[in-house]
């Protein structure tokens, strides 16, 4: 009974009051979509970590011959999608309880220069074209940019002085 009382007012009055009905719909609808992909990304690295757990199990069985340059690679990669999955579901637990603003704008750029920064370290430097590596650094740069922007803009918003840790 109680729950349908709370269904109630969260249907009724605060959608409908002080903001108005479509900003509150459009919020409940964005912290339920949130809320479905970050299961749904909760489950996704749960099989990721098995299947990593799993590899390397294989690998250390089979011995000494099998550890290569391209295996220890193969495993970074697999880390670093994992650590890339997992501040991207913090992103989206952060949407879900209602937080955001710069510190949401902040993960989605750390998860930028994650993702770049995962690029570079699993290229082959070889055949890659000089371009697309220049590409890639101006990448790096503009994302630690607009990263170092934002940090200070919230630094300044707190009405600190000092630097603002991550």
């Amino acid at each position: 009974m109680k729950r349908a009382g709370r269904l109630t007012k969260v249907f009724t009055h605060e959608v409908f009051s002080e903001r108005g009905a479509g900003i509150e719909v459009y919020h409940y609808f964005a912290r339920s979509i949130g809320l479905v992909l970050s299961i749904a990304v909760s489950i996704i690295m749960i099989f990721s970590l098995y299947y990593l757990f799993q590899g390397l199990v294989e690998t250390v069985m089979e011995g000494p011959a099998s550890f290569d340059y391209a295996v220890f690679q193969h495993f970074f990669e697999m880390v670093l999608t994992a650590l890339i999955a997992l501040e991207f579901n913090h992103t989206l637990t952060e949407i879900v309880t209602g937080r955001g603003g710069l510190i949401q704008v902040k993960a989605v750029v750390l998860i930028g220069i994650l993702v770049v920064v995962r690029k570079f370290i699993l290229i082959d430097i070889e055949t890659t074209a000089p371009l697309f590596l220049m590409g890639l650094a101006l990448a790096i740069l503009a994302l630690g940019a607009v990263y170092w922007l934002v940090v200070d803009i919230d630094r300044k918003a707190a009405g600190e002085g000092g630097p603002v840790e991550p």
